[in-house]
């Protein structure tokens, strides 16, 4: 995360680049990181109340990017002047959604400070790939945590399967394809013997 920032505050020349989570109530903004480039520092942590903001989060929601030349005076993002923008000095902000199957998930948060700026088409677009690619690695941790939680699923039915007080057979195609253990004491037979008879 920590060399995303740095490079979107690099390619944009913004001071500060910040990536941001959605709690799962939709109440707050977390702060991933926060890459100040003139500090060079990363910060991490911050917390921001959705619902002191409401016009940059509906924002936020219906156009996915928000592009303010005028952040302090912009509509969409005004209500944040007093406590965060002035504090900051942040003159220009250029925000994009993280998007994951249609919902708001995260922003990736472009703040630049001293004088005003003039945002451009392919600053935009570049930003929106940036959120794009973030948005792909969110898809890419929840597949791989689902495929982790339905190894260990299986492996603990494995278990529950080899150590069941019943004979229990697995079949495919009506062909016995596994058997426990207690099937073998209750047959008589070895695993290999059943399958090979059933083969």
């Amino acid at each position: 995360v920590q060399t995303i920032t740095e490079v979107v505050a690099d390619t944009l020349e913004v001071q500060r680049a910040s990536i941001w989570h959605l709690s799962e109530d939709k109440n707050e903004l977390i702060c991933k990181d926060l890459f100040d480039k003139v500090e060079n520092k990363h910060t991490s942590g911050n917390k921001i109340d959705t619902k002191l903001f409401p016009s940059y989060f509906n924002a936020i929601l219906t156009e996915t990017r928000i592009c303010a030349n005028d952040a302090q005076n912009d509509p969409r993002t005004s209500e944040l002047a007093e406590s965060y923008l002035i504090p900051m000095n942040i003159k220009s902000m250029l925000d994009a959604g993280i998007v994951v199957n249609g919902k708001l998930v995260g922003v990736v948060c472009c703040e630049h400070v001293g004088i005003e700026r003039m945002w451009y088409n392919d600053e935009e677009s570049f930003l929106s790939t940036i959120s794009s690619l973030i948005a792909q690695m969110y898809i890419n941790k929840e597949r791989l945590n689902t495929e982790t939680a339905l190894l260990k699923a299986q492996a603990h039915l494995g278990s529950i399967f080899k150590a069941s007080p019943a004979g229990i057979g697995l079949t495919k195609n009506r062909i016995i394809t596994e058997i426990n253990d207690f099937f073998c004491t209750l047959t008589g037979y070895s695993r290999d013997e059943i399958i090979a008879q059933n083969a």
